[in-house]
């Protein structure tokens, strides 16, 4: 099962190599792909800029000012454990969230919170800061690399810099190929047999270190082991293979 797996995967690539080099950077650079970097460009980026934008004290005025906006008894009583946090639920429609109270007391402190007002409104600050910020780098992202989309189709026809286009070509082609096949589909095959299907991992642990090209691509699986880290999963280390 080793070869089969490892020939699967070099006939991927393969084609993703002879796509590459007939088409060229220039043509695989289309305004879908522009549109699909700058949707994940832009959430990468929030995420990062976010913590920043926390820290400053407009953040910290648009959440006062949000947590006024619950004005209610219940939000506005002082928290200083997590017994009180169940005590101010229980008086609610709120209770719902009584299962998840020690976290919520956590994520609190965390922020610096002490009522459920002051918290819900750095909450809906969060969000509208985020919702905002994500739609300006979306739109910036985009347009951006529609401009370098022009500007690369415009080059690309030059005969001398042709060749040079159909070799980043290959390079785009081989490294997206990569990301989809390796980074997105063989993690969340291996995330849903370690977690659902526990019988069947020492089978794809045996496929793995039967196979050159498999086992390459399990081992260096960076992406999928950070994304499998949000799943307490650490494929790296749970199941290398030398």
């Amino acid at each position: 099962m080793g070869n089969i797996a490892d020939i699967s995967l070099a006939i991927i690539f393969l084609i993703a190599i002879i796509v590459g080099v007939i088409k060229g950077f220039s043509k695989e650079f289309s305004k879908g792909l522009c549109g699909f970097i700058a949707f994940f460009g832009s959430i990468g980026l929030v995420v990062l800029l976010m913590p920043l934008l926390k820290s400053t004290n407009i953040f910290k005025q648009l959440a006062e000012a949000a947590g006024g906006w619950f004005s209610k008894e219940y939000y506005t009583m002082a928290i200083a454990s997590a017994e009180d946090l169940n005590a101010v639920l229980e008086q609610s429609f709120l209770r719902i969230l009584q299962s998840i109270s020690d976290k919520m007391f956590n994520a609190m402190q965390s922020v610096g919170a002490t009522t459920l007002g002051a918290y819900f409104g750095h909450l809906t600050a969060s969000f509208i800061v985020s919702f905002f910020l994500w739609i300006i780098l979306l739109l910036a992202l985009k347009y951006s690399l529609l401009g370098i989309k022009c500007l690369l189709g415009k080059i690309a026809k030059l005969p001398v810099l042709r060749t040079l286009d159909r070799i980043f070509g290959l390079v785009w082609s081989v490294a997206i190929t990569y990301l989809i096949v390796i980074s997105l589909v063989l993690t969340v095959c291996e995330i849903v047999i370690i977690k659902f299907i526990p019988n069947f991992q020492s089978t794809l642990m045996q496929l793995v270190a039967d196979s050159i090209l498999f086992k390459f691509a399990h081992n260096t699986n960076l992406i999928g082991s950070y994304i499998a880290q949000f799943f307490n999963i650490d494929l790296l280390n749970l199941a290398v293979i030398a």
